[in-house]
């Protein structure tokens, strides 16, 4: 069995703004769905200067013994 684990990690404003935004998106894609009755694809735009993410990657494999 193969489990995978992704952090992402960054600075305190980075996580405010990164919170910010989430909720932001999650609102609009909230009122499209309420209005329209369809989902809007997750849409995060984070090309700016502001953001210091750090990503790590864990894969590891177990058998069962």
């Amino acid at each position: 069995m193969k489990y995978g684990f992704i952090a992402v990690t960054g600075t305190s404003e980075t996580l405010k703004q990164l919170t910010k935004m989430v909720k932001e998106d999650n609102d609009k894609r909230q009122r499209h769905l309420d209005e329209q009755g369809a989902f809007l694809p997750r849409h995060l735009d984070v090309g700016v200067d502001y953001f210091q993410l750090t990503l790590s990657y864990l894969t590891c494999e177990t058998t069962a013994g």
